[in-house]
């Protein structure tokens, strides 16, 4: 099963469900996280993963 993570800040969640897909304990691949602020850790830690990841902002049209 392929996850999409949308994401704003942190992204703490986002590394469980990395780790919890990296180690089994959640069948599944984060196939690519969304966040709506460029400079979130989120999207850091998505690059960190080789995981695609996009900033879609509602202020850009």
């Amino acid at each position: 099963m392929n996850i999409a993570v949308f994401a704003s800040h942190g992204g703490s969640d986002l590394q469980a469900i990395i780790d919890g897909c990296k180690n089994s304990q959640i069948n599944a691949k984060v196939a690519v996280v969304i966040s709506n602020n460029g400079s979130s850790m989120a999207l850091k830690r998505a690059n960190d993963a080789g995981i695609p990841a996009y900033h879609l902002s509602a202020k850009h049209s």
